[in-house]
């Protein structure tokens, strides 16, 4: 019996070990499958493995570069563009330099309004492309979009903000500036305007914050970095607006 019993000690040792090993192998295979689908909605999102900062802001001989991905791309334009004026041509502009875009659209306060053109058929209508608005653009070629234009001045400006959903293009004056800085620019001590939301990567990224009495502030998200050729969503309770100081113009 003792050695019977320790045979049995033996197995139940071993067999411990199996399931260990095997336990082991589960948690692994599945640590693997989630990194796996994590690439897989990445790539399902933006059609390629994700970059550091898309639609970054890329100065050369005075245009402005747009890393536009595979996908939709919410941008904005800093400046006034010297080769298309309307949505058609900036479908065009993309073309020219290798790049394939059918949509452009943006929020009309209330409403969707697009343009989409595929060979040689036409969707919606064409419009005039804003500085102070927000457009997304369906991109279906990976490609560094260079946009040449003449700076915009900066005296006098004043983004007028309605109550609801804006989709705007926001002016720094070159100034650092967060989501957070333009939340208070606008608020002034109150809470008008709730949240920002940048497109990140095939999902919206918002940056709350909500004030519910002088010492009673909380902030959701991210306070991420405005930059100016990069569209977001604000909503606002009331009507507001959005200044530089004489400093920043």
């Amino acid at each position: 019996m003792p050695n019977a019993s320790k045979a049995i000690k033996i197995f139940f040792v071993l067999a411990v070990l199996a399931v260990l090993v095997l336990v082991g192998k589960n948690v692994m295979v599945k640590r693997a499958a989630k990194k796996v689908t994590e690439v897989v909605l990445d790539k399902k999102q933006t059609g390629q493995a994700p970059v550091k900062t898309p639609v970054s802001r890329v100065v050369q001989d005075g245009a402005i570069g747009y890393d536009l991905l595979n996908g939709w791309n919410l941008v904005a334009f800093p400046v006034a563009p010297k080769r298309f004026a309307t949505a058609s041509e900036l479908i065009k502009d993309v073309a020219v330099q290798g790049g394939y875009v059918t949509t452009v659209a943006y929020w009309d306060k209330d409403q969707w309004r697009e343009l989409s053109w595929r060979a040689d058929q036409k969707f919606g209508h064409d419009f005039k492309i804003q500085n102070d608005q927000a457009y997304f653009i369906r991109n279906h070629r990976r490609m560094l979009w260079s946009v040449e234009g003449d700076e915009m001045p900066l005296d006098g400006y004043k983004l007028e903000l309605d109550a609801g959903w804006n989709a705007i293009a926001i002016r720094t004056g070159g100034r650092e500036m967060n989501a957070e800085n333009f939340l208070d620019r606008v608020n002034r001590g109150r809470e008008v305007a709730t949240d920002i939301n940048r497109w990140w990567y095939g999902v919206w990224d918002p940056f709350v914050k909500r004030i519910y009495s002088e010492d009673n502030i909380e902030t959701y998200g991210e306070a991420y970095p405005i930059e100016e050729n990069r569209g977001y969503f604000v909503r606002l309770k009331e009507p507001a607006t959005f200044q530089l100081t004489e400093s920043e113009r």
